[in-house]
């Protein structure tokens, strides 16, 4: 694709060279780039890309976006100044690309917590109801029986428009995407159209990025009020919203009305209105604006309860039957690494869990859920690195000594 083809919706400052020059790829690390790249110089939490634009040159760019002062670029490369690089990287994504999510529905699953199973409940449910789902998340990123390992949460700007158009060229018409506050405050997913965004909750973490919850909820809320929005899908994209976490109820305070609510204690609009939960099992009679459904799942504990109200209003509102959402729900007996069940309790033998909680509510919630079903003690076993937010450890205290 030639470089003015690129560049549409593009603000640039100032081109250098020849724009109508063909590109073969688009890299923003120069050890990707080949004969024909185009280098977008980004920078980065750690590195900067326009100390490497040389190094770009020598494997074979022939052109480079850059946002600062340069002394001095190589010969004959065409060189493209914008004001954000970063922003411009997925500018660039979505034209090489061709716009892939305005060919797909894109459902945004955003929080601290439950992402990962919310995105496992939704690909269950749209595989019930017969569509071609794919998933981005932290786990892996998977569609029609492909799984790449996943760099990040949310892909890069570029690797995610990338990905979303191995998607539509194989098939794929459904996508649920985990979304980082990295990757809303480092533009990952400006450029792609979101037909749902789900808020889950909010509590400590990332905060070595963020610094104060405050700005952690300001990334949050910008996902809704700011990205979706401007996504471009010809009909209002939906916002689903967790009513009884505090954050939650901000965010709907906040927002214009339309926000479709779920919830247990509040009122809202999807709601668990009677529930059971038991150590292998969830069983709840969920009310709707279309219609009452009851559900039965595999998972344990009340938060993996949320989940499933997150999953279920996600799929009622775009119109899946509900026969399929609770057959979707049913058929989804644990989710990797989330009170993932490793060992059974058969013959006598202690049940054992494996689980992602990284942060103090989330280890307290496990816990807690837990130790409702608890018939002697809770051994728990838990790491603590230290190297990123090293304020979630330090307040932690047990629920209890068993």
């Amino acid at each position: 694709m030639r470089i003015d083809e690129l560049l549409n919706n593009c603000p640039v400052l100032h081109v250098t060279g020849d724009p109508a020059v063909d590109i073969s790829s688009i890299a923003y690390d120069s050890r990707n780039c080949t004969k024909s790249s185009l280098f977008v110089a980004v920078q980065g939490l750690k590195t900067d890309g326009h100390e490497y634009i040389d190094q770009a040159a020598a494997r074979g760019a022939i052109a480079v976006v850059y946002e600062r002062d340069l002394p001095l670029l190589p010969a004959g490369m065409t060189a493209i100044r914008v004001e954000n690089s970063r922003r411009a990287l997925g500018i660039l994504g979505r034209n090489y690309y061709h716009d892939p999510s305005s060919q797909l529905f894109l459902v945004g699953v955003t929080g601290t917590k439950g992402k990962t199973t919310v995105t496992y409940l939704l690909e269950s449910i749209f595989q019930k109801a017969g569509l071609s789902a794919g998933v981005l998340g932290t786990v892996n990123y998977r569609f029609g029986g492909k799984i790449m390992p996943a760099s990040n949460t949310t892909p890069e700007s570029i690797e995610m428009q990338k990905m979303l158009r191995l998607m539509v060229d194989e098939g794929v018409t459904h996508v649920v995407a985990e979304v980082s506050s990295h990757a809303v405050d480092l533009r990952r997913i400006d450029d792609c159209a979101f037909d749902i965004g789900v808020f889950t909750n909010l509590a400590q973490d990332h905060l070595d990025y963020h610094l104060t919850l405050e700005n952690y909820y300001q990334v949050k809320r910008r996902f809704f009020t700011e990205v979706i929005p401007e996504g471009g899908k010809k009909q209002q994209p939906q916002r689903i919203i967790n009513a009884d976490d505090a954050w939650g109820k901000r965010l709907i305070d906040e927002l214009d009305s339309g926000s479709l609510t779920y919830g247990i204690d509040s009122p809202c609009h999807v709601r668990a209105e009677k529930y059971d939960l038991a150590i292998d099992a969830i069983r709840a009679d969920i009310a709707s604006p279309w219609g009452g459904l009851h559900v039965m799942s595999g998972l344990t504990g009340k938060f993996n309860l949320y989940n499933i109200l997150a999953a279920v209003a996600s799929a009622l509102s775009f119109g899946i039957e509900p026969e399929a959402v609770q057959e979707g729900v049913k058929a989804l007996s644990s989710v990797p690494g989330r009170l993932e069940k490793v060992k059974t309790g058969i013959d006598a033998e202690p049940m054992v869990f494996v689980d992602y909680a990284h942060t103090e509510d989330a280890l307290r919630k496990v816990l807690e859920s837990l130790r409702h079903f608890k018939e002697g003690k809770i051994i728990t076993v838990f790491g603590c690195g230290g190297d990123r937010d090293r304020g979630k450890g330090p307040s932690w205290v047990p629920p209890s000594r068993n």
